[in-house]
């Protein structure tokens, strides 16, 4: 049938938009349900990118097919007039992505095209390609190897997401495996696609962080999800977008291509942005990890997306904090939500999109998985959207309509999207503040903590069966219940007479709640016992400690103390009371038959002026002390006399005041050594001479004995 020039231009305004809004729809797939063969009909065909498209128009024209419009802009492909065996031709060509029926579009009440069903993508078998679930105690890699020796070829191992691997086989290879006992299950790959890329108008970010439907254009928050991974199963990262601030780490693609786990397609990049960007995002210090397991169309399979998750378990640290978002989906996979659990189970929150078919989101995975987080969409005015998919299965809704955040036309790209796949990424975000306020709460805690957070009964045009909640970040903002304060920092000592001044700094943490006291112990046996001061309820960083025994080294430390508990004991700190604290810095000289002493005065006069120094000196390493009897001195230095040349004398110093002698200074070792005397001085002559008178001159010694030359004798 024949299409006229206006269908043919309507066709290919079409076209273009529907490759912006879901370029999932370019990717190689067996037809479905939507792309049935008619007898003879005008078909949209798409190439892939590349191909010499002047030379597959003429091939057709050649053939006798009219060829009604050519496409090279948005997408590379043309719509012409084909019967059965041309169909069926094309979708051979291995340079084709996609031969679809034409069909007129229309537009809707909210003034949006409708193109192509695009839901019946999701699901399409993949042909002769399958998920083999192993039972729990076979080698899953001894398996896979031997399976690849009867000619199967092995795609995929799973060792951590699920016990199996993927695989494409033949009947016969089929048919064994399905009697093998060793296998627990086999499903066929399918196609899984990108949750709807809509282009609506725009409104905030701002819905989550209140519980009003009126928004104050703010995003209020304290937490960002810092310390918090979060894996982006997806179409890659732009790691160079101005909105990740150097955030995105190293991922994994399931692809060889040159792209690595850098976005070509947009959708990943989007997605990220929400989760945490700087500007778009709701944790906006997260570490983004950019696992790719779509293609630039926007495409996969459940097998490259298993394998995504597998690699996911094997570089998630246990007991580190992390979620994950899957904006994406296909039709019910028992292997892809086993997967997706067993990562739960891992101790990773997943987000995932419950889809945008507006049907059950129970008959979609991995949106049907109980231990993930399904999202449905909401639009601005807390309106249910109306292309998400609903029920029992989706535990919360959030924001998914016109959802400005990053892309990938240049580092500081921006877009706006629609779908549940920009409302999943809300909650990993969301995910990820809670993560930072408690790192080690379970995956489970996590879900149950955001719907019972959630705005309940505020959506409108709600589905039954369907929770009426909306995504709220204000409580991951609250503060966590209060816990005891940290310890108090920088404790001194100074003794006194009977007493001791204490002064400390205020713990640097309060745990959540104001100190309301400090609590003073000391102890005069090193620590063995303590004793708590009773000085009364005090806010006070200083106290002084009465009561105490002259002459006595004390122990002191300090604890918190707050409505949530006691904090644990400071460092101690030491002083001497009623008597002076030990000199310092003593340092020895070696003389004949003496030491000369040096020291610094103690840092602690006990209370009193230091009246005296008493010097020591023991020749036993000692094992006892002698006195230096000398007058009583305040001076820093002294010559201990009468000692033995050649003996090692430990020597050491204490301070005293009106109450006593404080402790000892730490010991030092010199040994005295007896002086010879110095050589003749050298090259004397007589400078000079006169009445009475001769000069004389000669230069020193070359040996002064050991100690200095007093004087010269001349004869």
């Amino acid at each position: 049938m024949g299409v006229t020039t206006a269908m043919i231009l309507r066709c290919a305004r079409t076209l273009m938009v529907v490759a912006l809004l879901a370029p999932l729809v370019l990717a190689s797939v067996e037809p479905s349900p939507a792309s049935a063969i008619a007898a003879t009909g005008d078909y949209i065909v798409i190439f892939k990118d590349g191909v010499n498209l002047d030379r597959k128009v003429a091939k057709e024209a050649g053939l006798g097919n009219a060829v009604s419009d050519v496409y090279s802009s948005a997408v590379e492909g043309f719509v012409a007039e084909l019967d059965n065996t041309d169909v069926v031709r094309l979708r051979k060509d291995k340079d084709v992505l996609l031969v679809e029926l034409d069909r007129m579009l229309s537009i809707d009440e909210s003034g949006g095209l409708l193109g192509p069903d695009l839901s019946n993508l999701m699901g399409v078998p993949v042909d002769n390609q399958y998920i083999v679930t192993l039972k729990d105690d076979v080698a899953p890699r001894a398996f896979a190897t031997a399976e690849a020796a009867t000619g199967s070829q092995i795609l995929s191992v799973y060792t951590a997401a699920m016990n199996g691997f993927a695989a494409v086989l033949n009947a016969s290879a089929l048919e064994r495996l399905e009697k093998d006992p060793n296998v627990e299950s086999i499903e066929q790959d399918r196609i899984v696609v990108l949750l709807g890329d809509q282009v609506d108008p725009p409104w905030g970010l701002d819905r989550v962080d209140q519980r009003s439907g009126t928004r104050n254009s703010r995003y209020s928050y304290t937490n960002t999800g810092t310390g918090v991974t979060a894996y982006v199963i997806d179409t890659g990262i732009l790691a160079s977008h101005i909105d990740f601030g150097g955030r995105v780490g190293a991922g994994y693609t399931v692809y060889s291509d040159s792209y690595g786990t850098t976005d070509c397609n947009g959708h990943g990049t989007h997605v990220a942005g929400t989760i945490g960007g700087s500007t778009y995002g709701i944790a906006k210090a997260v570490s983004l990890i950019p696992i790719r397991v779509l293609s630039c169309s926007g495409t996969g399979s459940i097998s490259g997306v298993i394998t995504g998750i597998d690699w996911v378990i094997s570089d998630h640290a246990s007991g580190s904090p992390a979620v994950a978002n899957m904006s994406l989906g296909g039709s019910y996979s028992t292997a892809l939500n086993s997967a997706v659990a067993t990562a739960t189970a891992d101790g990773i929150v997943f987000a995932v999109a419950a889809g945008n078919s507006n049907r059950l989101a129970c008959s979609y995975s991995p949106a049907s998985e109980p231990t993930a987080i399904t999202v449905g969409a909401i639009g601005g005015s807390d309106d249910r959207a109306s292309f998400t998919n609903y029920g029992s299965c989706v535990d919360v809704f959030a924001p998914g309509v016109s959802i400005k955040s990053a892309t990938i036309a240049s580092s500081s790209a921006w877009r706006l999207l629609s779908g549940t796949s920009m409302a999943s990424p809300h909650v990993a975000g969301a995910a990820a503040l809670l993560l930072q306020s408690d790192p080690t709460a379970t995956p489970a805690q996590i879900a149950e903590q955001i719907t019972n957070d959630a705005t309940p009964d505020a959506i409108t045009g709600l589905a039954a069966g369907s929770p009426n909640l909306i995504l709220y970040t204000g409580a991951a903002f609250v503060s966590p219940a209060p816990i005891a304060p940290s310890t108090p920092t920088s404790l001194t000592a100074i003794g006194g007479v009977t007493q001791a001044s204490l002064v400390w700094n205020a713990p640097t943490q309060s745990g959540g709640a104001d100190v309301t006291d400090y609590v003073v112990e000391y102890s005069s046996n090193s620590g063995s016992t303590w004793t708590v001061f009773a000085d009364g309820v005090s806010t006070s960083t200083a106290a002084t400690v009465t009561g105490l025994l002259n002459g006595t080294t004390y122990q002191f430390r300090v604890k918190a103390v707050s409505s949530a508990g006691t904090s644990e004991a400071s460092v101690t700190a030491s002083a001497v009371v009623g008597v002076p604290s030990e000199p310092t810095g003593l340092t020895a000289t070696a003389l004949d038959r003496s030491v000369g002493l040096v020291w610094t005065a103690p840092t602690q006069n006990g209370g009193s002026a230091i009246t005296d120094y008493v010097a020591q000196f023991s020749a036993d390493s000692g094992a006892t002390w002698s006195t230096f009897s000398d007058s009583v001195s305040t001076s820093t230095t002294t010559t201990v006399t009468g000692l033995t040349n050649g003996l090692t004398y430990q020597v050491r110093v204490s301070a005293s005041n009106g109450l006593g002698s404080g402790a000892p200074s730490s010991v030092v070792i010199a040994v005295p050594w007896a002086a010879s005397l110095p050589s003749a001085p050298l090259d004397v002559v007589i400078a000079g001479y006169g009445l009475n008178q001769v000069s004389l001159s000669w230069t020193i010694p070359a040996t002064d004995g050991g100690t200095s030359i007093t004087d010269y004798v001349i004869e």
